[in-house]
């Protein structure tokens, strides 16, 4: 699993403005694309910083949304709302305490799995809050 990191600079007062383009429009897209798991936007309101980490299946994944123009086509979205250009770094990712849970309550009677990291993804999208926090 990988993590596409973005932190932006906002300019003031359109924290707001940025966390609704993100919900709204940004998220629903990135939901379609290929590999991805789940996003999350982190915000300092008094400093106008946001930061977002997106989860993909694969390296790969996301590799593509810079060479499709995926990416280019979300950051426009806010864009206007922006004081600098936003920084993206791309970290794989080591240590996810959900897959092991979600390994463990999905693994067979025998005490096997053959469950892909995706597979593994979209069953923790069904677990319950408690489960998948």
């Amino acid at each position: 699993m990988y993590a596409q990191v973005t932190a932006a600079v906002l300019q003031p007062g359109h924290v707001e403005e940025g966390i609704n383009i993100f919900r709204d429009s940004v998220l629903p897209a990135a939901r379609e694309a290929n590999g991805f798991f789940e996003a999350y936007l982190f915000v300092d309101r008094e400093a106008n910083r946001g930061l977002v980490v997106s989860l993909w299946e694969s390296r790969a994944d996301v590799e593509a949304l810079l060479a499709s123009g995926f990416y280019q086509e979300q950051v426009a979205k806010v864009a206007p709302l922006l004081a600098s250009p936003p920084d993206r770094r791309v970290y794989e990712v080591v240590h996810w305490p959900h897959q092991a849970l979600v390994t463990i309550l999905f693994t067979d009677m025998e005490g096997s799995t053959d469950l892909t990291p995706w597979e593994t993804s979209e069953l923790s999208r069904g677990l319950p809050t408690a489960l998948s926090c």
